[in-house]
């Protein structure tokens, strides 16, 4: 990167730790915004993972009480202040269909024995009922399958973020930053900062000699400057 500040002079005692000079590195800024923009989407993906592991328990309750087949009412007390996105709307719809099927059955199958109705009539409650019993059983099963795979994918995304994250900090250690360096990230506060590179002195020692200015184009082959122990 570029030199942005030296600290020292020839000759200069230091101490261990001491910052030396400051080097504007692209590197170490693009580092930085990555682990700021990883911990974001992480904060995110948490916060959703939370929905989603709540939406896929909550719909999997009200399949188990309809599967008990529960009366509606039952149904909606128990659950009616839980998270389950537009699930709720989908089973109950179903649920209350297949129901009304049931008692339309129910109700003519007395009467078809007495007459009172004609056998089509009953042929035609029973093919209802089937078709609600059809409709209601592949919900519940695709409805299952969606909130168990919603469940897994969340799960997934949160330790991938986590995975980058932990790439990106150790990254970053290689380059000699500590966890204090790396705790609080701010592009808006911090600026061009976040790519500063702190050079520090590895021990005490003396400034012997200090091949370095500012403005100038510096790598890692190159020496800028060489501390003894005297």
């Amino acid at each position: 990167g570029r030199v942005d500040d030296v600290k020292v002079r020839f000759g200069q005692r230091v101490k261990q730790g001491e910052l030396l000079v400051v080097v504007q590195s692209k590197e170490v800024g693009q580092g930085m915004l990555q682990l700021y923009q990883d911990r974001l989407k992480l904060e995110f993906a948490q916060a959703r993972n939370s929905w989603t592991q709540e939406v896929g328990q909550n719909t999997l309750a009200m399949i188990g009480m309809m599967r008990e087949a529960a009366p509606v009412e039952q149904i909606e007390q128990s659950l009616k202040d839980r998270t389950m996105g537009d699930y709720r709307q989908q089973l109950m719809t179903a649920y209350v269909e297949f129901l009304r099927a049931q008692k339309l059955l129910e109700r003519l199958s007395p009467l078809s024995e007495s007459g009172a109705v004609a056998g089509r009539q009953l042929v035609e409650a029973q093919a209802e009922l089937d078709a609600a019993r059809a409709t209601l059983q592949s919900l519940w099963e695709q409805i299952s399958q969606d909130t168990v795979q919603a469940s897994r994918l969340s799960q997934q995304n949160v330790k991938e973020l986590q995975t980058n994250i932990a790439v990106a900090e150790t990254n970053l250690k290689i380059l000699g930053f500590e966890d204090k360096d790396l705790q609080e990230i701010d592009p808006a506060e911090q600026g061009e900062q976040l790519a500063h590179y702190p050079v520090t002195a590895p021990f005490d020692g003396t400034v012997i000699s200090k091949d370095v200015v500012l403005l100038e184009r510096v790598g890692p082959e190159r020496q800028i400057l060489t501390i003894a122990d005297l």
